[in-house]
């Protein structure tokens, strides 16, 4: 299978920023929306002294909505949920010194949607 040993390095800076925000009805509706975006700075380094480095940034938004349902007067609920998932990732082409290389990576991701059912205790 051949052997193992470094061959180069990885640094990888990222800064983010994001939020989120929740709306509840009087029902017991809720709606929950989140979002983030970071930018990426990566540095690659080989054994033989190559070097490049490479910027990008990524997007990610998430939405989600519930609703308990009461079973009965025992205190007890189920709450099926439902979320939508998208996430994004862009990162720049770089020539990497020394060598005759080309890099480049764009990705979007619509993730299936999460269908769920709690269960637990609520307060009346």
């Amino acid at each position: 299978m051949g052997t193992s040993g470094s061959t180069g390095s990885v640094e990888t800076q990222a800064q983010s920023f994001g939020g989120y925000w929740t709306k509840y009805l009087r029902d017991g509706t809720y709606f929950d929306g989140v979002g983030q975006l970071t930018h990426y700075h990566n540095r690659y380094g080989d054994i033989y002294g190559g070097s490049a480095s490479q910027n990008g940034f990524g997007a990610g938004a998430s939405g989600e909505v519930g609703k308990p349902f009461a079973l009965g007067s025992s205190g007890v609920a189920i709450e099926p949920q439902a979320q939508l998932l998208y996430q994004y990732l862009h990162l720049n082409g770089f020539d990497r010194r020394h060598r005759a290389c080309w890099l480049e990576h764009d990705e979007r991701v619509a993730r299936p949607p999460r269908l769920a059912a709690v269960q637990g205790q609520f307060e009346q």
